[in-house]
């Protein structure tokens, strides 16, 4: 009884200590989110074509061309840098940008065939987070470890993601 109401006490301190911040910025679940597809970019922007079946939402209506708002993460996959291209209706609106890892669906990892992928499951945690002004966000993603990550942008009271794929080192089969 006394460990079962130090479990208790501990959940308490944990979900109390969250702030509603760092609540908002991470995904509905503690599980990394799932990529079926990427939209494969080149360094100015310009679609290639996709990997997979891309689950993302880059605009209102999702995947809509002819958006208000809409979200490019290029290019993609990257190897240092990306930069996230954001349209929004308003240009002094506040803007969240926030980067999480994600895993492969085994359709997606069978497609594009890639090795030595690294699957670490971190969940829906940010590792890169910032609010800004504008329409162009630069990450820095060198630190970054090859493979699948999501990232979203938060605006208007929408919520936007595309999948990114890091490739330092290309190995294909």
């Amino acid at each position: 009884m006394k460990s079962f109401l130090s479990c208790i006490a501990v959940a308490i301190i944990v979900l109390c200590s969250c702030t509603k911040d760092e609540a908002d910025l991470r995904t509905s679940s503690f599980d990394p989110p799932v990529v079926k597809g990427f939209i494969m970019r080149d360094p100015n922007g310009w679609i290639i074509g996709n990997i997979g079946n891309p689950n993302v939402k880059i605009g209102d209506p999702p995947n809509g061309t002819n958006s208000s708002f809409s979200v490019e993460v290029y290019p993609n996959p990257a190897v240092n840098w990306c930069q996230v291209h954001i349209i929004s209706p308003n240009e002094d609106e506040i803007i969240q940008v926030w980067l999480t890892r994600a895993t492969a669906s085994e359709q997606l990892y069978n497609s594009v065939g890639i090795l030595n992928m690294n699957a670490i499951k971190i969940g829906g945690y940010p590792l890169f987070q910032a609010v800004v002004s504008g329409n162009d966000v630069g990450l820095d993603i060198s630190k970054l470890e090859d493979g699948f990550y999501r990232v979203y942008v938060k605006m208007g009271g929408l919520l936007f993601y595309d999948n990114l794929v890091i490739y330092k080192n290309l190995e294909t089969k």
